[in-house]
């Protein structure tokens, strides 16, 4: 009778193992993630803006629109720019038209208070009868879009960590509306302090009087009801 009763409890304690090393079979791995540690960080890298101009030997034939594109084009490298404008010519240019864009763009750059150094001459190669534009170009930074589709398994919390994907959309949604991804690298410089304030400010306080700011006068809210 005692060794029935080894044999059975036997048997249960290998179906309660076979049970258990079944559930931890169908268990999701997922990585923990301390509060601390950063996901999906901001990227930003570089990039290269560019703008064609097609020239005649005749001249630069600009429309009015044309000029306009040409303006709003140095005014994203003065924003946002880094380095120099690159004016790159043809190596095939012939007649006034390269000459002219060359000093379009550097009476432009001249008119947005840049000085002439910002803007760089270069040629590039094309065959004698190709026709190909006058190439002007500036780097810049930019942030690069992330990819959120994959949204990773939302049911499994078992182990209290939160999904693959989560912060993805607060990093993609931010980076889409920064500016100037150089705010990201590195802080803005400080703005020139008035040096009046600051003398009034220092009088004020040698004399012992208030420095603070006078009070508008308002209306006042209080808790009581008066």
């Amino acid at each position: 009778m005692k060794k029935s009763n080894l044999v059975n409890a036997a048997l249960k304690s290998a179906c309660i193992s076979a049970v258990l090393l079944g559930l931890s079979a169908c268990a999701v791995s997922q990585t923990k993630v301390y509060p601390d540690s950063p996901r999906y960080p901001i990227e930003v890298a570089e990039s290269i803006e560019r703008l064609e101009l097609y020239t005649r030997a005749g001249g630069l034939d600009l429309s009015a629109r044309d000029t306009d594109a040409v303006a709003l084009f140095l005014s994203g490298f003065q924003r946002h720019g880094s380095g120099q404008v690159l004016v790159n010519v043809p190596s095939n240019a012939r007649g006034a038209g390269a000459h002219q864009a060359e000093s379009l763009i550097r009476t432009m750059v001249m008119q947005g208070g840049m000085p002439p150094s910002a803007v760089k001459t270069a040629r590039y190669n094309v065959p004698p009868h190709a026709t190909a534009p006058v190439v002007v170009s500036y780097k810049s930074l930019k942030t690069m879009p992330r990819d959120c589709n994959s949204m990773g398994l939302l049911t499994w919390t078992g182990n209290n960590q939160s999904s693959d994907s989560y912060g993805c959309a607060q990093s993609a949604n931010l980076a889409a509306m920064i500016q100037d991804p150089r705010q990201l690298i590195e802080p803005l410089p400080y703005g020139i302090p008035s040096a009046e304030r600051r003398t009034e400010i220092y009088d004020k306080y040698i004399k012992g009087e208030e420095t603070s700011s006078a009070y508008p006068s308002r209306q006042q809210v209080s808790a009581d009801g008066n």
